[in-house]
């Protein structure tokens, strides 16, 4: 058989590959579902409450005089009653129009655009309010840029309901894993109505003040939804950022408990139960750590802190734990004539604010071991460096009858001052 020219063979080939291109061309239309930047709603942040008031009827006709289904014989079982939603939702969205002309940070306080507007729903679920969310605003609603979440204390008092409300935005492709949560005491709208002092956007303000644990000790570090999602898979108890509404401020203030096995809010930490509990974890990454010394306040500063858990004993189910805490800092401040340049005195406060640590966690302990949940990280240390003690004791750890609550918790505190600064003296 005569062999074909080779010409011809480079014909067919390029024939060939221009059938097969002709059909992908039709896949490289990626303007296809474009929208405009303009015509998005950039979503920042979402507060979510338990609703109160019940979503809106139909309009019915105010002039029918017909008899009602009850007077016909009907039961009244079968006339639907006025629905109500699960949760009440607002959506922080950012205005372009008014961060451009440099609005207000509310809307309405001056002649400028708003820099953000808060939009409410109600809806049996979140992904229901989040499409009812797109019949209120001429934008799309993007969520590629939501910073915050904050959950009312009354609705995560409720079991599971954390679980239900993370569900949402885990599973919208939009959201980013970085998201910070916060649970509010009492509602969780003013949280996005506050007016935050030189800055524009409520969202931000609360974002911001979460990540700033390096400034203070007092913070519990910020709760992301991605290892928020990891802890409840875990069935662990866990500590979440708290955050407080008065008079159009917002502080984030203490720690909301969860108990990782009901998935529901045991109680609160107050400021310096945190910091013990931030001391407890190994979570201190600076701050102030404050105490008296012969009667006088010292503030030290934080430099370095350091903490190591161990099992000490285990017998017949009763563990004895060991916290160290060692920290280093420089004094930031003594409102007296305290001469640290004395060795004994010098001594003397790092007994104190060692002691400080101490009485800290302790009360810290306490009061966890009041709410049944082990946010220590206990369970944890068992899991992983003591197995075969774990699986017997992995059920029954929390809970009214758990070991924790009997479990028997030292903590040793070591603070060492490292530089305790030099001024001018003033005062003999």
């Amino acid at each position: 058989m005569p062999k074909q020219p080779v010409s011809r063979k480079n014909n067919l080939i390029r024939k060939a590959l221009l059938l097969l291109l002709i059909p992908l061309l039709c896949l490289l239309a990626g303007c296809w579902d474009r929208i405009e930047i303009e015509e998005r709603a950039f979503i920042i942040g979402v507060a979510i409450d338990k609703a109160e008031q019940p979503q809106e009827k139909e309009e019915e006709d105010e002039a029918s005089n017909e008899p009602s289904a009850v007077e016909e014989g009907q039961s009244s079982r079968n006339i639907p009653e006025t629905k109500r939603g699960r949760y009440s939702v607002t959506f922080q969205a950012v205005v372009p129009e008014g961060v451009r002309q440099g609005g207000s940070a509310k809307g309405g306080q001056s002649s400028s655009q708003a820099n953000y507007v808060n939009i409410s729903v109600q809806g049996d679920s979140l992904f229901s309010a989040s499409k009812s969310l797109a019949g209120k605003m001429s934008r799309t609603p993007y969520f590629q840029h939501l910073k915050l979440i904050v959950v009312s204390e009354e609705l995560v008092k409720e079991s599971n309901e954390l679980l239900r409300v993370m569900d949402f935005f885990l599973r919208e492709n939009q959201m980013r894993r970085s998201v910070n949560v916060m649970i509010s005491r009492s509602k969780a709208a003013p949280a996005l109505e506050s007016k935050p002092k030189g800055e524009n956007f409520p969202a931000l303000y609360l974002s911001n003040i979460a990540d700033s644990i390096q400034s203070s000790s007092w913070m519990l570090p910020e709760t992301r939804i991605g290892n928020l999602h990891e802890l409840q898979l875990s069935n662990h108890s866990y500590a979440v950022q708290y955050v407080k509404t008065e008079k159009n401020e917002s502080r984030v203030t203490g720690a909301a408990i969860m108990d990782g096995q009901k998935h529901e809010m045991k109680g609160t930490l107050t400021d310096e139960q945190t910091q013990g509990l931030n001391f407890l974890t190994g979570d201190v990454k600076g701050g102030v750590l404050e105490t008296t010394v012969k009667g006088e306040p010292l503030a030290l500063e934080i430099m370095h802190a350091y903490r190591d858990l161990r099992l000490l004993s285990s017998s017949r189910g009763h563990f004895t734990f060991q916290f160290r805490i060692e920290v280093e800092g420089a004094v930031g401040e003594i409102q007296s004539n305290l001469n640290l340049d004395k060795a004994k005195l010098l001594e003397e406060a790092e007994r104190a604010l060692s002691a400080k640590i101490m009485t800290t966690a302790k009360d810290t302990i306490r009061t966890l071991k009041g709410y049944r949940t082990d946010v220590l990280g206990l369970q944890q240390y068992l899991y992983e460096n003591h197995y075969n003690l774990w699986k017997p004791v992995s059920k029954d750890w929390e809970g009214a009858h758990g070991y924790f609550t009997d479990t028997e918790i030292q903590v040793h505190a070591d603070v060492k001052i490292r530089r305790i600064g030099n001024i001018i003296q003033s005062e003999k």
